[in-house]
């Protein structure tokens, strides 16, 4: 099991790049913007895809165009890496 990581470091860590994520509670959350639904739920069909194969799965919100997404490890009570690398992957993705 994954230890969750100190929150001082989950902030160094969102200020080197994934700075639109926020971090709180123990978790991290960020909004994506789309053009439609469309657009929207075609960027949660990917983050769906991405979380089924790493077995980690977001906290998922869409109202039209808008998504949130909110990680954290359940099992570590708290933000691990695995939640950053797949935060990475996210932003790769919606910069697509």
């Amino acid at each position: 099991m994954p230890d969750a990581l100190p929150e001082k470091e989950v902030l160094s860590r969102l200020s080197e790049g994934l700075s639109s994520w926020v971090y709180s509670d123990g978790h991290i959350t960020r909004e994506f913007l789309f053009s439609d639904f469309i657009a929207a739920s075609a960027f949660l069909t990917s983050v769906m895809i991405m979380t089924q194969e790493v077995d980690h799965h977001a906290e998922i919100w869409n109202v039209f165009n808008k998504v949130r997404l909110t990680l954290w490890s359940h099992d570590a009570g708290g933000v691990t890496d695995r939640d950053l690398d797949l935060m990475a992957r996210i932003d790769a993705r919606y910069l697509d």
